[in-house]
């Protein structure tokens, strides 16, 4: 078998090659990346564009909810009035009441977790060498 020998010109098309190999490797690298990195891209897609993405989230929670969850249609047992039609038909006022309460109800239980627990926390943590209410004697 022959030794071939490359010349200065050869080695250096051979080094220009694999730098260029080398830098697509490292930008095909980046772009797989960025594609296999779901968070960033949610994270983008919500910073870019908020209003599609609450858009298309309340369609598509509309859309599966009639698909989905479709009720029986029941009539009043004296009639052949829907009992369905007459929920609908409570008004605006009625509905965002029920809105405004179900936004308070977590609100309210926050609120009287935190009294709870500052309560117990006067009640069982207190500062021993504090006098108590009932007169100047140190509890111990």
């Amino acid at each position: 078998m022959a030794i071939v020998r490359k010349t200065g010109v050869d080695l250096q098309k051979l080094i220009e090659r694999s730098e260029a190999a080398r830098v697509t490797l490292a930008e095909a690298r980046i772009e797989l990346k960025n594609k296999l990195d779901v968070g960033s891209r949610i994270k983008d897609a919500v910073t870019s564009e908020p209003a599609k993405l609450i858009g298309g989230s309340l369609l598509g929670g509309y859309l599966i909810k009639k698909i989905l969850f479709k009720k029986p249609k029941r009539t009043d047992p004296r009639g052949d009035i829907r009992i369905s039609h007459l929920k609908t038909e409570r008004g605006l006022l009625l509905g965002v009441l029920a809105v405004i309460t179900a936004l308070a109800k977590p609100v309210a239980k926050m609120y009287a977790t935190n009294l709870l627990k500052g309560y117990l926390e006067r009640r069982f943590l207190a500062d021993p060498a504090r006098p108590s209410r009932s007169g100047d004697i140190p509890r111990y």
